[in-house]
C-alpha cells in the first residue's frame, strides 16, 4: 500500500514588497517660470528586496508617485508639482516666492498591505531653493567629475549632471546651447552618443561589449536675451563603463596530431601559438 502523505498545515502567499526610487537634487528655481526636469526620478521598481534587488514579479502593479509639503500649496505654487509614473517632475513657483520650499515625494503600488506588506516607498524630501528674479541670470556648474554603469548597458539618465548654483537651468529669457563630445577613439565606445537636456539630464547608450574609462567634453554659451551679456560654460566628465565578466570560452585550432599506427604510448604536444602548452599523453592502440 501507498503511504498517505499529510496535507501541509502552512499556506505560502506573496508579501508585498517597498516600492522603490532614486530622486534628484534641484537647485536655483526662479520662480514665475515653469520648470520640468524629464526623469527626475530614476531606478523606479514596484518592489525591492531588502539587499535592494528589484522583484521582477511586481512589474505589473499600478504606481503612483504623491507630493506634499508643508506650506500650504496656493501660498507657493501657481501650479502644483507632481511627478508622472515614469518619474518626470514639473512644478511653477508663484511670482515673489523666496527662500526654500521642501517637498516630499513617496512612490506607492496597488500590491496592498496583506501579511504585512508594503506598498509605500521611503519619503525623498526635495528641498527648493526659490531664488529672486534679480539673481536669475545662471551660474552653472558641473555636479559629478564621473558617471558609472556597466557593460551592455541600456540607455542610461543621470539627471541632474549640470546645475545652476543660481538662476535656473531651463531658463527661456536666455539663449543657451550646449553640445558635449568625445575623442575619435571614443566614438566606437557608444551606440547613442552622450548628450546633456535643456534641464540638465545626461543620457547615452554604450556600445555592445566595450568597457573603460571614456573623458567628455562639455561646451556650452549662455547669452542673455535683454542685455546681450553671454556667459560660456566648459566642463569635463568621465563616463566609467565597467566590465562584466564573461564565462571562459575556448575554440579548436584546425591542427591535426599524427600518431604513427602501433606507436608505444608517448608525449605529444599540440602547438598553439605563442604559448608553450602541457604535455598531453598518447595512447595508440595495435592495428
Amino acid at each position: 500500500a501507498q503511504p498517505s502523505v499529510a496535507a501541509s498545515p502552512f499556506t505560502f502567499v506573496n508579501v508585498n514588497k517597498r516600492p522603490s526610487f532614486v530622486g534628484a537634487a534641484i537647485s536655483g528655481v526662479v520662480p514665475g517660470e515653469r520648470l520640468e526636469l524629464d526623469h527626475w526620478a530614476r531606478e523606479i521598481h514596484a518592489g525591492i528586496m531588502e539587499d535592494g534587488t528589484p522583484v521582477t514579479a511586481e512589474n505589473d502593479q499600478k504606481l503612483s508617485f504623491h507630493v506634499t509639503t508643508d506650506r500650504p500649496l496656493f501660498v507657493v505654487f501657481s501650479e502644483a508639482p507632481t511627478v508622472t509614473p515614469d518619474g518626470n517632475l514639473s512644478f511653477t513657483l508663484l511670482p515673489g516666492v523666496s527662500g526654500v520650499v521642501p517637498i516630499r515625494v513617496v512612490l506607492t503600488d496597488d500590491g496592498g498591505k496583506a501579511h504585512w506588506g508594503v506598498d509605500t516607498s521611503y519619503e525623498y524630501v526635495l528641498t527648493i531653493n526659490a531664488v529672486a528674479d534679480a539673481d536669475a541670470p545662471r551660474l552653472i556648474e558641473l555636479t559629478t567629475d564621473g558617471v558609472t554603469l556597466h557593460e551592455n548597458a541600456a540607455r542610461t539618465y543621470f539627471p541632474g549632471i549640470v546645475m545652476a548654483s543660481r538662476g535656473v537651468f531651463a531658463d527661456y529669457r536666455k539663449k543657451f546651447s550646449m553640445a558635449t563630445s568625445v575623442a575619435a577613439e571614443f566614438a566606437k565606445y557608444f551606440s547613442t552618443p552622450p548628450g546633456i537636456d535643456k534641464n540638465g539630464v545626461l543620457s547615452f547608450q554604450p556600445a555592445p561589449n566595450v568597457f573603460g574609462d571614456v573623458p567628455v567634453m562639455v561646451d556650452g554659451t549662455d547669452t542673455d536675451l535683454a542685455s546681450g551679456t553671454t556667459w560660456n560654460h566648459n566642463f569635463s566628465f568621465t563616463i566609467h563603463i565597467l566590465p562584466v565578466n564573461l564565462a571562459p570560452a575556448y575554440e579548436f585550432t584546425d591542427r591535426t596530431i599524427f600518431v604513427l599506427e602501433d606507436a608505444c604510448s608517448g608525449n605529444a604536444y599540440i602547438p598553439y601559438p605563442g604559448q608553450a602548452p602541457p604535455p598531453i599523453e598518447m595512447f595508440a592502440g595495435p592495428g
